[in-house]
């Protein structure tokens, strides 16, 4: 091999064997592209030499070269040399026609490769390689033109013959032909049975595509962690064929997608897509980009999934693949009707379809029908929509596609419901929960579900169901809206709780926490329904029960990431891990961070000047390093069974919270948050009790117009004109008010005398509302207990938060685990402020300013002086135990090191907030000093990394408790950051707040902890005397703007 042959007109008999034995081994070890070239220097020696009777043979093995490496069209010319200069070589030509009719297999020509194979049946030499390939091809033709009983003998009559000629690979590939046509036709029982005999066959050589054709039977039926173990099998079955690994990556991330793992099914193609670009096969390239389009279509990353499917349409219009067309232009289609571009998407899904049309690919044909009829749904368009799914339904009867029939059905169902046919609707939304059952379908269909096990593929049947369930609640109101039918709220009941069990089996197996959330996000409307059913069956029979059941339900759709994280973290700390698990622990974590960091300079430049391509580089590298970091965690779960048993969070019922959180003077208030109602649960150590509350438009009108009132004075000048005041009382008054008869009132008003303290567990807008400034009522002006007669919940209650019950639960019972001994060697307090932003006029020469932080203003961040007297104030309650770290000191390493010591943490600097990304929101410390290889800017991400083991972490910042809102998880931001870290309770601000005033107030807090108040108590006892307090006999600081914003997370005492 290593001999460089000098080949011309003087090629002699040795050299051309050696050519083209050289270009066979290359074939033989699947190095198309070196096969490749090889073969064409062989042609071009022989073009010149005396051996040219051996052209027709050198061509058709390029042919079969250029084919098994996808470049298809290159492939039919070559074969059309052979041809031509075979003419007398009747076995060279027989073995040319078999590959001519492989070609237009490829090219999905079937019915002219029908033609080709049909002209070559009686030139077959009996019992040969040909006879059997001849089978073997005839049987793919008959099943792309949906002859499948034909196909199946084919396939049959294949295996037979290539089994006497003890052609074992032959043999193995009709075998698997045959269990792929049965899985194809939905017979997955017999598919299975087949695929286990190919496995247990010792005479069969490797078995990497039975693992394969394993994965996606298992996925196929939401078998996916069954399907992920076969896909690595065959991944270890091909380690020494590099050209299958981009197939077999490719059919994993095809499992993802079906589980909604984004995050993973986006990197694996990625890594698919790379290894395939070595190897040279274009047809896979362009199905790997046809996938990439269809994740990022999901993800809603329309840009991108429209360039990944044009290029994939220019690869197949350049390599001739015009039948493979049919699929991406639908695909290219479902982007334009996605972004509402209805006429880019009519023209593309009519091109997909005559394409279909013209090379009869039946199941592209339907596919293009059922988007059509999606199209002309969105757009009204009924009757026609109606139509089109009726097409889709024939095609697909037709190649008895059972999944892709229930797609139908449930399609004709919505509209049918459209059209307000709800008999209807639910007669043919059944037929398609049936489809996807290996359950055999009930005579009676209206009421009853599937079991959960028997169902095939649960990420569409949670769609199906939410759209049974939903027909059902318009035959159970009808118009009695007061008055529903109780049959048939049970069964809706019964429908969505068996949607939100596959919800839950899909949220467990996904590894990406993005798409965990995405995964929540997406669902969210059947926590809606099925909490609003519940709430409707509870006032008809069996209140307790029903709406006990409510609050579970609520509590499931809340935070879940987050909770399985802290729950995870917590399993963890439980072990002793061996030391090399730590160091890959901490080196993923480092990466991450590292990128992060790349990612954040990068983010906050401004849009012109980003580099998108950079950005979306680091972005997958990162989440390759968390998948990495999750499959450590499935390592620790494998090597420590205990861990396993841990890692999974309860989730909180009424009964746990009752008996867990509360206290005979303490209540919980839940809420959700509902498009057409919301509901909140007030839950006491002795009864429950659940009230439906107004939708979400009318609370984020009231707490958007209510905040107006609380992050300035209600008094104070127009900002164009000083000497104009503008007055905000009497709105503050007035929605005030409005908000507590219309959220709370309605709950509270049951409420025992007794009570002194609410937790509270908010949901979306609410995030945004400090509870305790909600007024409560209004007395004379001139009354000494409420400034300005002023009665606020503050008043009353001890208040504080939590973003769940189950996620209070957790840190409490982490809490309890503390080690009493680590405890009484913490130090009481340590404060972190006033760090420098900006370099003095000494420095300024020798200073090097981070181009980031200029362009984000940090350094023109106003100096906060009235910190340094705070802290020192501070400290003094704790006589000799705290540490205080002061400008040069406030160092971002300083906070690192040393965290871990102090029971009380307090940061008087500014805090940043990024809404966007939260992961980039921080806490700012000295940005001056040198203080490598920290930036002096303490991000969320960072703190996610710390061990704390304090008590209390207080950030007496602007706005730290702010962050993005996220259907599903709630306020996203340092709060949580912190409560990760370690710490059980965190006080934050939910606004800007005044300098003078809020120095006063944590003074007042934290004496009010020295006396050995409660931190809940401190803070309530902090608020009021600042609001008390007054100067020349006028109240100084009223208005909740002062006293308002600091709100407490997590533990409260």
């Amino acid at each position: 091999e290593n001999e460089r042959v000098e080949h011309g007109a003087t090629l002699n008999e040795v050299e051309a064997d050696s050519m083209a034995l050289l270009a066979i081994v290359y074939g033989l070890k699947k190095d198309f592209n070196r096969a490749i070239e090889q073969e064409q220097q062989y042609i071009e020696a022989l073009e010149t030499s005396k051996f040219q009777e051996r052209l027709p043979d050198a061509w058709l093995q390029l042919s079969i070269f250029l084919l098994d490496s996808g470049q298809v069209s290159a492939a039919a010319l070559a074969v059309n040399q052979a041809i031509a200069k075979g003419d007398g070589k009747p076995n060279l030509l027989l073995k040319a026609k078999l590959n001519q009719a492989k070609i237009d297999l490829k090219l999905s020509r079937f019915t002219q490769a029908l033609g080709t194979l049909m002209k070559l049946e009686k030139q077959l030499p009996p019992n040969s390689t040909q006879e059997a390939e001849f089978h073997y091809l005839l049987g793919l033709v008959q099943l792309n033109l949906s002859r499948f009983q034909e196909a199946i003998r084919s396939f049959e009559s294949a295996a037979g013959s290539f089994a006497a000629l003890q052609n074992g690979m032959g043999r193995m590939r009709a075998l698997m032909a045959g269990a792929n046509l049965l899985m194809k036709t939905g017979r997955f029982d017999e598919a299975a049975v087949g695929l286990n005999q190919v496995l247990e066959d010792r005479e069969l050589p490797g078995k990497g595509e039975v693992y394969n054709s394993l994965a996606f039977l298992a996925s196929e039926r939401g078998r996916y962690e069954q399907a992920l173990d076969y896909s690595q099998q065959a991944e270890q079955e091909f380690q020494n064929q590099p050209r299958q690994i981009p197939e077999v990556l490719n059919a994993r991330a095809i499992i993802f997608l079906k589980m909604k793992d984004f995050e993973q099914a986006q990197s694996i193609l990625l890594k698919a897509l790379k290894l395939n670009r070595i190897q040279g096969n274009f047809t896979l390239d362009a199905e790997i980009n046809n996938n990439l389009g269809g994740l990022f279509k999901l993800t809603n990353q329309l840009d991108k999934a429209r360039n990944y499917l044009l290029e994939t349409a220019k690869l197949q219009q350049k390599l001739g693949f015009d039948s493979p067309l049919a699929l991406t232009f639908n695909n290219i289609g479902s982007v334009y009707m996605a972004e509402k571009r209805f006429p880019e998407a009519l023209d593309f899904f009519q091109r997909s379809r005559q394409l279909a049309e013209k090379f009869k690919l039946k199941n592209e044909a339907a596919i293009a029908w059922n988007n059509l009829g999606i199209l002309y749904s969105q757009q009204k368009l009924r009757q026609k929509a109606k139509e089109a799914f009726e097409q889709a339904l024939a095609f697909q009867e037709e190649l008895n596609l059972g999944l892709d029939m229930a797609r139908s059905y449930n399609n004709l169902a919505f509209i049918a419901y459209q059209n307000k046919d709800f008999p209807q609707a639910l007669d043919l939304v059944q037929q398609a929960v049936w489809k996807l059952s290996l359950d055999p379908e009930p005579k009676d269909r209206n009421h009853s579900n599937p079991s959960q096990k028997s169902i095939l593929a649960p990420d569409l049947m949670t769609g199906f169901l939410l759209n049974k369930g939903s027909f059902l609640l318009e035959l159970a109101y009808g118009e009695k809206t007061n008055d529903p039918d109780f049959t048939y709220l049970e069964a809706a009941y019964g429908t969505f709780a068996l949607a939100i069990e596959l919800i839950e089996q899909q949220r467990v197996n996904i590894k990406g926490e993005q798409s965990q959330q995405l995964l929540m996000q997406s669902n969210l409307d059947l926590y809606q329904q099925i909490i609003g059913v519940l709430y409707d069956l509870g006032r008809l029979k069996d209140r307790e029960k029903y709406h006990e059941l409510a609050f579970y339900f609520s509590e499931t759709s809340r935070a879940r990431s987050f909770l399985d994280r802290l729950q995870e973290q917590a399993a963890k700390a439980s072990l002793q891990l061996p030391l090399e698990l730590q160091q890959q622990e901490k080196e993923l974590k480092n990466r991450i961070h590292e990128l992060s960091q790349l990612i954040f300079v990068e983010l906050k430049k401004p849009t012109a000047r980003q580099n998108r391509e950079q950005i979306t580089s680091w972005q997958l590298k990162r989440v390759d390093y968390q998948l990495q970091f999750k499959q450590l965690t499935e390592e620790i779960e494998r090597r420590f069974p205990s861990f396993a048993s841990l890692k999974y969070p309860k989730i909180f019922d009424i009964a746990r919270v009752q008996k867990e959180l509360l206290e005979a003077d303490r209540v919980a208030l839940s809420f959700f948050v509902g498009e057409n109602r919301s509901f909140g649960w007030v839950i006491s150590q002795g009864e429950m009790n659940m009230v439906a509350l107004p939708p979400a438009q009318d609370l984020d009108h009231w707490v958007r117009k209510y905040r107006d009132t609380l992050i300035n004075p209600l008094l104070f000048p127009d900002e164009e004109d000083d000497e104009v005041i503008i007055d905000m009382t009497q709105t503050h008054l007035v929605t005030g008010l409005q908000i507590y008869r219309g959220l709370l009132q309605p709950l509270l008003q049951k409420t025992a005398d007794s009570t002194k303290e609410l937790i509270f567990f908010p949901d979306g807008v609410l995030f945004y509302l400090p509870f305790e400034t909600i007024l409560t009522a209004m007395h004379g002006v001139d009354n000494q207990k409420f400034p300005q007669g002023r009665e606020y919940l503050l008043h009353r209650y001890s208040i504080y938060y939590s973003p769940s019950a189950s996620v209070l639960g957790t840190i409490r019972s982490q809490l309890a685990q503390r080690d009493p001994e680590e405890l009484a060697k913490r130090i009481q307090f340590g404060g972190f402020g006033d760090p420098q932003f900006t370099p003095t006029d000494e420095q300024q020469p020798n200073f090097t300013y981070n181009p980031t932080f200029q362009e984000l203003g940090f350094y023109e961040m106003d100096r906060l002086v009235g910190t340094i007297s705070e802290l020192r104030q501070i400290s003094k309650i704790f006589e000799d135990s705290n540490d205080i770290f002061l400008r040069a000191n406030a160092k971002e390493s300083q906070v690192k090191e040393n965290l871990s010591k102090y029971r009380y943490i307090h940061f008087a600097t500014h805090g940043i907030l990024d809404e966007r990304n939260p992961e980039y929101s921080g806490v700012m410390m000295n940005l001056i000093e040198a203080d490598q290889p920290e930036d002096g800017f303490l991000q969320s991400s960072e703190i996610f990394d710390l061990k704390l083991n304090s008590d209390l972490v207080v950030l007496s910042a602007c706005e730290t408790g702010l962050g993005k809102v996220v259907k599903g998880e709630g306020m996203v931001g340092l709060t949580r950051a912190f409560l990760f870290a370690g710490t059980p309770s965190v006080v934050v601000s939910l606004w800007t707040v005044a300098d003078e005033s809020t120095s006063k107030m944590m003074i007042y807090f934290y004496q009010y902890l020295g006396d050995g108040l409660s931190k809940l108590e401190a803070l309530r006892q902090a608020k009021l005397d600042l609001m008390m307090e007054k100067e020349d006999g006028e109240w100084v600081y009223p208005d909740p703007f002062f006293w308002g914003p600091f709100i407490l997370n997590g533990v409260g005492s």
